[in-house]
């Protein structure tokens, strides 16, 4: 039980990682809803000077901000858009050229009077949006406390007004990817607490095999994802004290929850650390033997290790270049196992059969290190 929470915990933390980042509009109205609560019912403003890098977006954020407060009759818009007053000054022009009747004819000097200037910046920082919008009055100047929203970098209401570019990003927008790996493991193994007979604590001599993964991630925002992953390796230990010589030979399969930020490079590369607990399920077959340089050896006595839960904690870095529709990449990474493994039936009269089963006490924990390469590619909706 203890286990499953870490890795609902570790869930809930990535969800509210991604949960700081909304959409424009949803930001726009956000905005609106904060200007209402604070500017007194019924004043005169003028939403202008919106910065940017593109004009466009600026023109955009301006108009809709502009329809978000006035659309309820909370606020008055006075009018401050250049074509928009142009075309009024062309009105009015025409209407004394004589076109209309002269008690008819509008004039000049009637226009309302802003209370408030609100105005700000939208800008991208680190690979987020941050829009900042604030309330001048016009009369004392002051301020009221500037509004802050960040905006997903991949909102189309914000990239459609960005400039075209040749190169293909889609490939970075995907919310699922779906990949495997393969490559080297060394294990390591320290003997634990039932094998205080055999020399216990030490470290034993590293062994060598290869691994096989499948992977899952869920990309929650532009720089975080959580991944599942399936990974399966083969180990085998010796080790020996005096006569006695102790083989372990087991089968893996260990299933990590990953937190992994994501650092996007350019248009080709991209840097992912990531830490996460793991479980994992271990099962094989253990040989004892006693060797008498005089009378050869006893006949070996066999046993199994235990299939039963393990846990432990996992720590890496993927470095990915984009080849096709996909990402290539190189994956580093470290296994602790925080459980011990322990031996079965079969070993009835062994020592370390008796400390380990009776005792429920495990022979050995393994750290692992591997270095794969694999191949990931992100399928369906972009997100």
């Amino acid at each position: 039980m203890k286990k499953l929470l870490i890795f609902m915990l570790m869930l809930t933390a990535g969800g509210l990682v991604f949960a700081g980042t909304v959409t424009l509009d949803e930001a726009i109205h956000e905005i609106a809803d904060y200007m209402k609560q604070r500017l007194e019912k019924g004043s005169v403003i003028v939403v202008s000077n919106i910065k940017s890098e593109y004009s466009g977006l600026s023109d955009y954020i301006i108009k809709s901000l502009t329809v978000e407060l006035t659309s309820d009759g909370t606020f008055y818009a006075a009018e401050r858009d250049i074509k928009t007053r142009d075309g009024v000054a062309k009105e009015l022009q025409f209407q004394e050229d004589g076109y209309v009747p002269e008690d008819m004819q509008k004039r000049l000097g009637h226009e309302m009077s802003p209370d408030y200037v609100i105005s700000g910046e939208i800008a991208l920082v680190r690979n987020v949006y941050h829009l900042t919008v604030k309330a001048n009055h016009i009369e004392s100047m002051r301020i009221v406390q500037p509004h802050v929203m960040k905006i997903k970098k991949s909102d189309r209401s914000v990239t459609q007004f960005l400039p075209v570019v040749d190169v293909d990003d889609s490939w970075k927008q995907k919310r699922v990817y779906f990949g495997g790996r393969a490559g080297a493991v060394m294990n390591m193994f320290s003997l634990t607490g039932a094998n205080s007979y055999y020399k216990a604590g030490e470290v034993e001599r590293p062994q060598f095999s290869f691994n096989g993964a499948g992977q899952i991630a869920w990309q929650m925002g532009d720089w975080v994802s959580m991944q599942v992953e399936f990974i399966f390796f083969t180990s085998e230990m010796k080790w020996a004290y005096e006569r006695d010589w102790q083989t372990v030979t087991a089968s893996d399969i260990v299933a990590p929850l990953l937190f992994k930020p994501t650092f996007w490079v350019g248009h080709y590369f991209l840097v992912s650390p990531f830490i996460g607990p793991y479980l994992k399920f271990a099962w094989g077959s253990y040989e004892w033997k006693r060797v008498y340089y005089d009378a050869g050896s006893f006949n070996p006595v066999e046993g199994d290790v235990v299939f039963e839960l393990l846990w432990g904690g996992s720590v890496g870095l993927d470095i990915g270049v984009k080849a096709g529709p996909g990402i290539l990449f190189l994956d580093a990474r470290y296994f602790f196992d925080l459980d011990g493994s322990r031996l079965g039936s079969g070993t009835t009269g062994e020592l370390l059969y008796q400390q380990s089963a009776e005792k429920k006490s495990s022979v050995y924990r393994m750290h692992t290190i591997t270095l794969s390469i694999g191949y990931t590619v992100g399928l369906g909706k972009e997100r």
